[in-house]
């Protein structure tokens, strides 16, 4: 499917709650489609240029008139073709570009039992070849990393996007509503680990402690 991914997950505690580390080459085969406008018309210009080989860049460019074009063809940085389409970007055009930091999925994992089971996400686009996101929302989605696999969803409209982030984002979804309880919190390994570095008789040097310091 066009605005869908899938696959392995992994664990990242140095994110935040609500972000999700997005595998590049998903990036760049996911696309939203951003309407060209009088203050992003040089980024849009440079992403075009770009196309769907350099990161950040775009898939598609949809005229103002009805025309597609597909821009997957061609070499776009010395094509007179893609020159031309470059010069005659304007406002109103749309370009289906790459996902960028901080746009908004929806993840999900099945079964979705229930309202938790699928909440939104900024993402950061990152290297390797995982979705990793912080161990604190295993629980709503009932997730482990023994090969679980976790599905994108990409909202298509600003308007979606934004009801996404009202509605799903995970600061929302703390608590469950079977009883009112927290769903998203320190469990396992965090405690674990807050106990052993807080011991009485644990004791660290300068460096280590700057360390610790540094990970909060």
């Amino acid at each position: 499917m066009d605005f869908s991914a899938r696959t392995v997950i992994s664990p990242d505690p140095n994110i935040g709650i609500d972000e999700l580390i997005m595998p590049i080459t998903m990036a760049k085969e996911l696309t939203f489609p951003e309407a060209v406008n009088a203050q992003n018309l040089h980024k849009m210009k440079k992403m075009l240029l770009n196309g769907p080989d350099s990161y950040p860049g775009a898939n598609y460019l949809l005229k103002e008139n009805g025309q597609r074009f597909i821009l997957a063809y061609g070499n776009r940085r010395y094509s007179k073709y893609t020159r031309q389409l470059m010069e005659d970007l304007k406002v109103g055009d749309v370009l289906l570009r790459h996902l960028l930091q901080n746009d908004v999925v929806l993840f999900n994992r099945q079964p979705s039992l229930h309202r938790m089971s699928m909440m939104a996400h900024r993402i950061r686009v990152m290297e390797w070849n995982t979705l990793r996101f912080n161990e604190c929302v295993c629980t709503p989605y009932n997730a482990d990393f023994d090969g679980d696999e976790m599905n994108i969803h990409v909202p298509q409209t600003w308007e979606s996007k934004a009801e996404a982030l009202v509605l799903m984002k995970v600061q929302e979804n703390l608590i469950t509503p079977k009883n009112g309880e927290p769903i998203i919190a320190l469990t396992q390994d965090f405690l674990t680990t807050s106990f052993l570095i807080t011991n009485k008789d644990n004791f660290y040097n300068r460096q280590n402690f700057c360390l610790i310091c540094s990970y909060f």
